[in-house]
């Protein structure tokens, strides 16, 4: 989910080396060659599906990984448009297309709410939205940080930002999803 930009943004106002958005692989949700691999490595689901559960969670991870994807899309060319502000140190400008990014990724975050979860997946969906809430709001802050020139106070939002985008990624990608986390 969740671009991933403003992941980015704080290193490419400062005129770092950019991380970039799209995905970072495919994942089977079903297992197979070199899952158990991926799986002991935090890349693949914890467990295989099969039978009607198994189809039902297959079709969330579908719909799911779709609106993800969608979102990825849509936000990577933010990361050009992010390093052009940092070049010229244009923080208020930056904030305002962080501002895009936030409102596109709270649609993503209530559109994945809203598709309905398989049967004993609740609680861990629970936790997996808990997680990318976490990081829409920390992408809030960063927000606040650039707008208000507060760079100290941003690098340590984009810190935060890193490791609660990596946990969301994690959390999905054990689910099955290979799209949301991975931009």
């Amino acid at each position: 989910m969740l671009c991933r930009a403003a992941i980015s943004t704080v290193t490419a106002l400062l005129g770092a080396t950019l991380i970039g958005c799209g995905s970072t692989g495919h994942r089977s949700a079903a297992g197979g060659a070199g899952a158990t691999a991926a799986r002991d490595a935090g890349l693949a689901p914890a467990v295989t599906v099969t039978g009607v559960l198994g189809a039902a969670r297959m079709r969330f991870v579908t719909r799911a990984d779709a609106i993800c994807g969608a979102a990825n899309t849509h936000l990577a060319p933010v990361d050009g448009e992010l390093q052009l502000y940092g070049e010229h140190q244009e923080y208020a400008a930056a904030a305002g297309t962080l501002r895009s990014v936030l409102a596109y990724e709270r649609s993503e975050l209530a559109r994945l709410r809203a598709l309905h979860a398989p049967e004993g997946a609740q609680e861990e969906l629970t936790a997996i939205w808990k997680a990318a809430e976490t990081q829409v709001d920390d992408v809030a802050t960063l927000v606040q940080d650039f707008a208000a020139g507060e760079l100290v106070e941003a690098q340590s939002t984009e810190s935060k930002l890193q490791r609660d985008y990596a946990a969301y990624g994690r959390l999905a990608r054990r689910f099955g999803m290979s799209n949301c986390g991975s931009g």
